[in-house]
């Protein structure tokens, strides 16, 4: 991380100030949500703080990722009329609020009654709490206070390592849909819910969230946990049994909701509704259901181009994908191969666009993965297309940002902020 943002030197070490909007208010609801909506929107990426110095490193270099994401935002026209929250978890140097709110960012402290506990199995490989520990907080499932800004009608989540190339608008026209994200394409899961079917469904990826404001889904989230068998069912899906928050909001959706498949909009934005039979995994065609016969509580999954994966093992899982759906057809898949892996990734997104996982091209791009971020590539020789995508940005960001930046890229002979 020093070698991304250097040392602290001359850097006040006090916490983060109480910022950001006034305190969440309760509503009535009807479902999951209440009567009158707000009207306002808002982007939301999260933040975490540390006491540590590499802690406070980690903040530096974030808080300067997350001003290229809200720059590839606002460049989008995506920005326009919005806000752009970022919530802080744990406390933050006041020189990192500082340049966030130079790049008209809304900083928020995450309230305690905001997130729940996160939890450990006794049975459990790995040990949550010590990444906790190390920041000074208690393990939480922090994300969840997006359910809390009720001072918005929508949201969107985005992960700090995601990018914005297209605009983005239709992430919050969806109508009384709930929630909204991309399907895991690494994974299926059996479909544990509280109807007692048996099905197979792909999990949610949670970089990017369409979802509407709402204290009470924290509440009857309590109550799931309070099931040891909704615990257990969060907990398989968790690498070496630890429960994440991608598989609590995974499982508490299959549970407490009807899962559709892709949400689809016409050619001007308008919804247009979700794409019947999602349950059984996003690869189903099927048909629309309309907005009227969507229910408050519904959720769908969004199609890849709202968070497409460029990292190597979910570019090769797509493709793993593709050849597995040929059935019949696996010796001509081979034969794609076989002539390079051009023939076969060209293959594979035509087959995304046929199946309606792709509609078009992507809009968000992810960079999953502990090493696998464009930052962590600051030598020319180490970046792909997309992770130059990313520099770009960087960029334009520093150029326009009254804020300094810190991440650096060599250029050949010379290095390049």
């Amino acid at each position: 991380l020093a070698a991304y943002v250097g040392d602290l030197s001359g850097v006040p070490q006090a916490e983060v100030g109480a910022a950001g909007r006034g305190e969440s208010a309760s509503s009535s609801t009807a479902g999951w949500r209440g009567q009158e909506e707000p009207t306002s929107e808002a982007w939301v990426v999260f933040l975490w703080g540390g006491l540590s110095p590499r802690d406070q490193q980690s903040q530096l270099l974030y808080a300067e990722v997350i001003r290229t994401l809200a720059h590839s935002v606002r460049a989008t026209g995506s920005l326009a009329g919005r806000e752009f929250v970022v919530f802080a978890v744990g406390p933050l140097l006041p020189i990192v609020e500082h340049e966030l709110r130079a790049d008209g960012l809304l900083v928020r402290r995450l309230r305690p009654e905001e997130a729940l506990p996160a939890w450990r199995p006794a049975r459990a490989t790995a040990n949550l709490s010590s990444w906790f520990s190390d920041r000074g907080l208690a393990p939480v499932f922090a994300q969840l206070a997006a359910w809390a800004l009720v001072d918005f009608g929508r949201v969107v989540v985005l992960d700090a390592d995601t990018l914005m190339l297209e605009r983005c608008d239709e992430l919050f026209n969806l109508g009384r849909v709930a929630f909204a994200a991309s399907p895991e394409t690494h994974l299926a899961q059996h479909v544990v819910s509280r109807t007692g079917e048996h099905s197979k469904s792909f999990l949610l990826n949670a970089a990017v969230m369409s979802l509407r404001p709402n204290p009470r889904v924290l509440d009857s989230m309590k109550d799931s946990l309070a099931r040891a068998e909704f615990r257990w069912a969060v907990e398989a899906l968790g690498l070496f049994r630890m429960p994440t928050f991608q598989g609590l909001v995974d499982q508490f959706l299959l549970d407490k909701s009807r899962r559709h498949g892709f949400a689809s909009w016409d050619a001007s934005g308008r919804f247009k509704g979700c794409v019947r039979g999602g349950a059984n995994g996003p690869h189903d065609p099927g048909s629309i259901m309309g907005e009227a016969e969507l229910h408050g509580t519904d959720h769908c999954f969004l199609p890849l181009d709202y968070n497409f994966y460029v990292d190597v093992p979910h570019l090769m899982q797509a493709t793993f994908n593709f050849i597995e759906s040929q059935g019949a057809a696996w010796e001509e898949a081979e034969t794609l191969r076989s002539n390079g892996k051009g023939h076969l990734l060209n293959a594979t997104i035509r087959w995304l666009r046929e199946v309606g996982m792709l509609r078009d091209k992507p809009k968000i791009i992810h960079f999953p993965g502990t090493l696998r971020k464009p930052w962590q590539r600051w030598a020319s020789i180490a970046r792909g297309p997309w992770d130059e995508l990313w520099w770009s940005a960087h960029g334009e960001m520093c150029r326009a940002s009254a804020a300094p930046c810190r991440i650096f890229r060599v250029m050949g002979p010379r290095a390049e902020k």
